[in-house]
């Protein structure tokens, strides 16, 4: 359904999000990009900041997955104007920049590409109509059945 579409925005996120990933992101300035392939929302959101939290901190899988999810929402809640309301669904990309060895000469990681760990899926009525007030879930809030979330790759080594 995306593939075409998705491998080029994935290929426009890495030039577009390079230069964010040196800055710490808050929630309200998430490295997202947003693509409208015919009646559908893909967003691709660059989770590197909150990857390397979750590697730091050594999270265990559910902890981590839940920050990816509710990191996913909030990208979802912060460009829903950018959306079509006509989409019938909306999906985001979870995606995070591998770090790889020190390079010897610089002192500096080197870059080891992009890796899509995990994808949210949301129905079009339900981005646009608010249900179950889930633009303003609070942290403690369980998270919608109705939100789709599944891994789809493996994070680094916590």
């Amino acid at each position: 359904m995306f593939r075409g579409s998705a491998v080029a925005a994935l290929l426009l996120a890495t030039l577009v999000t390079s230069a964010a990933l040196a800055q710490d992101q808050d929630e309200d300035d998430l490295p997202v990009l947003v693509a409208k392939p015919g009646g559908h929302a893909l967003l691709i959101w660059d989770a590197t900041t909150q990857v390397t939290d979750i590697v730091k901190n050594k999270m265990n899988d559910a902890a981590a997955d839940d920050v990816l999810e509710r990191g996913a929402l909030a990208a979802i809640a912060s460009n829903r104007d950018a959306l079509s309301r006509s989409a019938s669904d909306v999906t985001v990309n979870i995606i995070f920049k591998k770090i790889g060895a020190i390079n010897p000469e610089y002192g500096t990681p080197t870059y080891a590409g992009v890796y899509k760990c995990a994808v949210l899926k949301m129905d079009g009525n339900d981005v646009f109509g608010k249900r179950d007030g889930w633009p303003t879930l609070a942290a403690s809030a369980p998270i919608p059945a109705w939100v789709h979330f599944s891994l789809v790759g493996q994070l680094p080594p916590r």
